[in-house]
Protein backbone atom coordinates (compact mmCIF):
# COMPACT_ATOMS: atom_id res chain seq x y z
CA UNK A 1 0.00 0.00 0.00
CA UNK A 2 2.45 2.35 0.87
CA UNK A 3 5.12 1.24 -2.19
CA UNK A 4 1.86 2.25 -4.07
CA UNK A 5 1.51 5.79 -2.80
CA UNK A 6 5.47 6.36 -3.56
CA UNK A 7 5.91 6.63 0.36
CA UNK A 8 9.08 4.10 -0.77
CA UNK A 9 10.96 4.66 -3.47
CA UNK A 10 12.16 1.35 -5.35
CA UNK A 11 15.39 0.86 -3.73
CA UNK A 12 13.69 1.47 -0.15
CA UNK A 13 11.22 -1.11 -1.15
CA UNK A 14 13.27 -3.52 -2.04
CA UNK A 15 15.34 -3.53 1.06
CA UNK A 16 12.47 -3.79 3.10
CA UNK A 17 11.87 -6.92 1.49
CA UNK A 18 14.78 -8.25 1.96
CA UNK A 19 15.18 -7.61 5.99
CA UNK A 20 15.01 -10.86 7.57
CA UNK A 21 13.21 -11.69 10.30
CA UNK A 22 16.09 -11.85 13.13
CA UNK A 23 13.82 -14.12 15.44
CA UNK A 24 13.69 -16.59 12.90
CA UNK A 25 16.85 -18.76 11.82
CA UNK A 26 18.43 -18.65 8.27
CA UNK A 27 16.75 -22.01 7.31
CA UNK A 28 14.07 -23.66 9.35
CA UNK A 29 14.85 -27.60 10.18
CA UNK A 30 12.55 -29.79 9.79
CA UNK A 31 10.33 -31.70 12.59
CA UNK A 32 11.18 -34.92 14.06
CA UNK A 33 9.75 -36.66 16.42
CA UNK A 34 12.86 -38.80 16.90
CA UNK A 35 14.67 -35.47 17.91
CA UNK A 36 12.83 -34.74 21.28
CA UNK A 37 13.58 -36.63 24.12
CA UNK A 38 10.97 -38.62 25.78
CA UNK A 39 10.32 -36.08 28.84
CA UNK A 40 10.15 -33.27 26.21
CA UNK A 41 7.39 -35.15 24.61
CA UNK A 42 5.40 -35.50 27.28
CA UNK A 43 5.25 -32.37 28.49
CA UNK A 44 5.13 -30.70 25.23
CA UNK A 45 2.27 -32.87 23.63
CA UNK A 46 0.98 -34.50 26.74
CA UNK A 47 1.86 -38.56 25.33
CA UNK A 48 4.90 -40.18 24.91
CA UNK A 49 6.46 -40.86 21.17
CA UNK A 50 5.22 -44.06 21.00
CA UNK A 51 1.77 -43.35 22.07
CA UNK A 52 1.40 -40.27 20.14
CA UNK A 53 1.50 -42.93 17.30
CA UNK A 54 -0.69 -45.23 18.40
CA UNK A 55 -3.24 -42.43 19.09
CA UNK A 56 -2.62 -41.06 15.07
CA UNK A 57 -3.73 -44.45 14.49
CA UNK A 58 -6.28 -44.71 16.55
CA UNK A 59 -7.72 -41.30 15.55
CA UNK A 60 -7.08 -42.23 11.83
CA UNK A 61 -5.09 -39.49 10.54
CA UNK A 62 -4.39 -39.36 6.86
CA UNK A 63 -0.65 -40.38 6.38
CA UNK A 64 -0.48 -36.57 5.12
CA UNK A 65 -3.08 -33.78 5.32
CA UNK A 66 -3.24 -31.59 2.35
CA UNK A 67 -3.59 -27.67 2.31
CA UNK A 68 -5.77 -26.15 -0.34
CA UNK A 69 -1.85 -24.57 -2.03
CA UNK A 70 -1.55 -28.34 -1.83
CA UNK A 71 1.25 -27.99 0.45
CA UNK A 72 1.80 -31.54 2.53
CA UNK A 73 2.07 -32.08 6.35
CA UNK A 74 2.68 -35.75 7.82
CA UNK A 75 -0.42 -37.05 9.61
CA UNK A 76 2.01 -37.60 13.16
CA UNK A 77 2.90 -34.12 12.62
CA UNK A 78 -0.14 -32.46 12.29
CA UNK A 79 -1.55 -34.03 15.85
CA UNK A 80 1.31 -32.76 17.06
CA UNK A 81 0.78 -29.68 15.96
CA UNK A 82 -2.66 -29.92 17.28
CA UNK A 83 -1.30 -30.77 20.49
CA UNK A 84 0.86 -28.31 21.32
CA UNK A 85 -1.43 -25.87 20.49
CA UNK A 86 -3.62 -27.13 22.88
CA UNK A 87 -1.61 -28.09 25.50
CA UNK A 88 -1.06 -24.20 26.65
CA UNK A 89 -1.52 -20.72 24.57
CA UNK A 90 1.40 -20.90 22.87
CA UNK A 91 1.74 -18.16 19.72
CA UNK A 92 2.68 -20.05 16.04
CA UNK A 93 5.52 -17.60 15.81
CA UNK A 94 7.49 -19.76 18.68
CA UNK A 95 6.61 -22.93 17.09
CA UNK A 96 8.39 -22.47 13.82
CA UNK A 97 11.59 -23.29 15.05
CA UNK A 98 9.62 -26.78 16.86
CA UNK A 99 8.09 -27.51 13.50
CA UNK A 100 10.45 -26.10 10.82
CA UNK A 101 7.12 -24.35 9.40
CA UNK A 102 6.37 -20.81 9.07
CA UNK A 103 3.66 -18.84 10.91
CA UNK A 104 0.93 -18.87 7.77
CA UNK A 105 1.93 -22.63 7.18
CA UNK A 106 1.67 -23.44 10.90
CA UNK A 107 -1.95 -21.74 10.94
CA UNK A 108 -3.42 -23.20 7.93
CA UNK A 109 -2.37 -27.26 9.13
CA UNK A 110 -3.66 -25.96 12.90
CA UNK A 111 -7.37 -25.49 11.42
CA UNK A 112 -7.41 -28.17 8.92
CA UNK A 113 -6.44 -30.81 11.81
CA UNK A 114 -8.62 -29.64 14.16
CA UNK A 115 -11.48 -29.66 11.50
CA UNK A 116 -10.32 -33.02 10.24
CA UNK A 117 -11.10 -34.25 14.47
CA UNK A 118 -13.75 -32.34 14.82
CA UNK A 119 -15.63 -33.98 11.57
CA UNK A 120 -14.86 -37.04 12.80
CA UNK A 121 -15.16 -37.34 16.01
CA UNK A 122 -17.24 -34.19 17.39
CA UNK A 123 -20.23 -36.69 17.79
CA UNK A 124 -18.43 -37.65 20.83
CA UNK A 125 -18.50 -34.31 22.56
CA UNK A 126 -21.67 -32.78 20.95
CA UNK A 127 -23.69 -35.84 21.71
CA UNK A 128 -23.06 -36.92 25.14
CA UNK A 129 -25.78 -40.16 25.29
CA UNK A 130 -22.70 -42.34 24.66
CA UNK A 131 -22.75 -46.09 25.46
CA UNK A 132 -19.66 -45.65 27.96
CA UNK A 133 -21.46 -43.02 30.00
CA UNK A 134 -24.01 -44.85 31.67
CA UNK A 135 -25.48 -43.73 35.15
CA UNK A 136 -22.84 -46.30 36.58
CA UNK A 137 -19.90 -45.28 35.46
CA UNK A 138 -20.55 -41.66 36.02
CA UNK A 139 -21.19 -42.23 39.30
CA UNK A 140 -18.12 -44.35 39.48
CA UNK A 141 -15.86 -41.28 37.87
CA UNK A 142 -17.56 -38.95 40.91
CA UNK A 143 -16.50 -41.16 43.13
CA UNK A 144 -12.84 -41.22 41.98
CA UNK A 145 -12.38 -37.69 42.31
CA UNK A 146 -14.03 -37.43 45.60
CA UNK A 147 -11.49 -40.03 46.53
CA UNK A 148 -8.60 -37.80 44.99
CA UNK A 149 -9.86 -34.84 47.59
CA UNK A 150 -12.12 -32.92 45.16
CA UNK A 151 -15.10 -31.63 47.40
CA UNK A 152 -18.19 -31.99 45.11
CA UNK A 153 -19.65 -35.65 44.22
CA UNK A 154 -21.26 -35.24 41.73
CA UNK A 155 -18.75 -34.03 39.15
CA UNK A 156 -16.94 -35.95 36.47
CA UNK A 157 -14.73 -34.05 34.14
CA UNK A 158 -13.06 -30.80 33.95
CA UNK A 159 -12.08 -28.46 31.19
CA UNK A 160 -8.53 -28.31 32.04
CA UNK A 161 -6.28 -30.39 34.09
CA UNK A 162 -3.16 -28.45 34.00
CA UNK A 163 -3.07 -27.00 36.61
CA UNK A 164 -4.81 -29.50 38.98
CA UNK A 165 -3.45 -32.50 39.61
CA UNK A 166 -6.52 -34.73 40.74
CA UNK A 167 -6.83 -37.72 38.87
CA UNK A 168 -7.03 -38.89 35.26
CA UNK A 169 -10.06 -41.55 34.44
CA UNK A 170 -8.78 -44.48 32.83
CA UNK A 171 -10.70 -46.47 30.50
CA UNK A 172 -9.71 -50.12 31.78
CA UNK A 173 -11.14 -48.92 35.11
Amino acid sequence: MAYADDSFDDEEFFLLLRRKDKDRPEELTPFSLDKIADVHCKKNFRFLPKDLQELCDALRFPAFFIADNRSKMPGLEGLCLLLRRLVYPVRLHDLEIVFGRVMSVLSRFFNIVADYVFDHFGHLLTDLNQPWLTEEKLKQMAAITVAKGFPFDKCVGFVDGTNIKLCRYILSN
